[in-house]
């Protein structure tokens, strides 16, 4: 028997109701509300139906456009992490680590001697180190020098690239030191520097 379809089956029942003498008209009023109920039942089953249909191409529809923009999201992200890796490559061709010993940057000094990128780390902060005690000690003779020429009156001059020191105090004392060597005597005691005669 061939399966048939709704409305075909609603006709037979509404031209059964009606050509049909024999049925009580009770029966033909419950012939025809089951009828009626039977339209309504497929009129909401096909809502339904278009709400499905609906519901499931719109999210077939959301889904392409999140596949559309992951795929996007997926393509720009590759793209900048190969961005991102050639920086590093370019770094790391200009700076080798020690323990890398297949490629190893280096310099050459003026004796051609390789030296690598932690060797010239290295120098360069010995350099510093004995830059900065340089600056310490000349820190402390310029410290020296202003107590000499306070104490003792002297003044440093220069002329056409020679240096030389003048003091009246210090220049009066060596000229008395060669005629009163023999006299001068130090008291300890007292700390002090005295002529005897």
């Amino acid at each position: 028997m061939k399966t048939r379809e709704y409305k075909d089956i609603i006709r037979d029942l509404k031209t059964l109701s009606s050509e049909n003498e024999q049925i009580t008209p009770e029966i033909r009023s419950q012939l025809e509300g089951y009828t009626a109920e039977i339209e309504r039942k497929i009129k909401m089953d096909a809502k339904d139906y278009l709400f499905t249909v609906l519901f499931l191409f719109i999210l077939l529809l959301g889904a392409a456009f999140m596949w559309i923009i992951t795929d996007l999201q997926k393509k720009d992200l590759k793209t900048d992490n190969q961005q991102k890796q050639r920086v590093i490559e370019q770094y790391e061709k200009l700076i080798r680590f020690e323990n890398d010993s297949t490629h190893t940057f280096v310099y050459r000094t003026k004796d051609g001697r390789p030296i690598t990128y932690q060797e010239l780390m290295d120098e360069n902060l010995d350099l510093l180190k004995e830059n900065a005690n340089l600056k310490n000690e000349l820190s402390d003779k310029d410290v020296y020098l202003d107590v000499i020429k306070k104490n003792y009156g002297i003044t440093i001059k220069h002329k056409d690239h020679r240096i030389w020191a003048e003091g009246a105090k210090v220049d009066s004392a060596l000229m008395l030191l060669s005629v009163y060597r023999d006299q001068l005597r130090y008291d300890p005691q007292k700390k002090v520097w005295f002529v005897d005669r």
